[in-house]
């Protein structure tokens, strides 16, 4: 067993910008009267998260992995970035970045 407290040479912001959040308006259709009348609308919610990391120590940190989480909210998120992921499942993603 490895004994792995906290680190203060790695600090690891991470941030989801109400400016990067955006709703659109995918399809629309309307109901017939007969079938109850109104309008069905689908929307895509996009929600991004950005990482802001920082190496406090002098020294290079050549492999960092910061695990990634997709958003429940909303009935759920996916994770479309794709760029340094090691690992992804349905959900999460691992990627790996150096500093």
């Amino acid at each position: 067993m490895i004994f792995a407290g906290q680190d203060t040479t790695l600090n690891v912001v991470r941030e989801q910008p109400k400016a990067l959040r955006r709703s659109e308006v995918e399809t629309f259709e309307l109901i017939p009267a007969e079938d109850g009348g109104g309008v069905d609308v689908v929307r895509r919610k996009t929600l991004t998260t950005t990482y802001s990391l920082t190496n406090n120590s002098k020294k290079l940190q050549p492999r960092i992995l910061v695990d990634h989480f997709a958003s429940p909210k909303d009935g759920g998120y996916s994770i479309t970035t794709t760029e340094r992921q090691v690992k992804s499942a349905v959900g999460f993603g691992y990627m790996r970045r150096s500093l």
